[in-house]
């Protein structure tokens, strides 16, 4: 719908609270019936079932390891800007190069083109799965 993940979350809070099953499965089926919302995380089944993704933050990750951002868990508008300012989103591949031991930081190689640093903080709010 032509909505950045920084902007989203306002919209779908107010969405919540409309009760049309209609809408609901019209939009359902306009997104090709997602199982994640924007910000990775799972959404639940028309019986409120789901199957929460097993998942780690970047910060967990060892020096070498390659991962895939599958979530987010900081919605606030000011992280999810960053992230667009470092070119990241869901499914971006990362591949964690350094972590600096005196302030947490790390050195991340994005999508096999470019290096950046990033917080401790910011790996610890990036969900991944590693890839194999």
């Amino acid at each position: 719908l032509n909505f950045g993940w920084d902007e989203i979350h306002e919209v779908a809070e107010e969405l919540e609270h409309i009760r049309s099953e209609k809408l609901i499965r019209e939009l359902e089926s306009f997104l090709g019936h997602p199982e994640t919302d924007p910000h990775g995380d799972a959404i639940p089944a028309a019986d409120s079932s789901y199957k929460p993704a097993a998942k780690k933050t970047l910060r967990q990750m060892e020096v070498g390891t390659c991962c895939r951002i599958v979530a987010v868990r900081d919605n606030s508008v000011a992280f999810l800007q960053y992230v667009n300012t470092l070119g990241l989103e869901l499914s971006s591949h990362l591949k964690l190069l350094e972590r600096r031991t005196f302030d947490d930081s790390l050195l991340i190689r994005i999508d096999k083109q470019r290096e950046v640093n990033v917080s401790g903080k910011f790996a610890a709010h990036v969900s991944v799965r590693p890839e194999i």
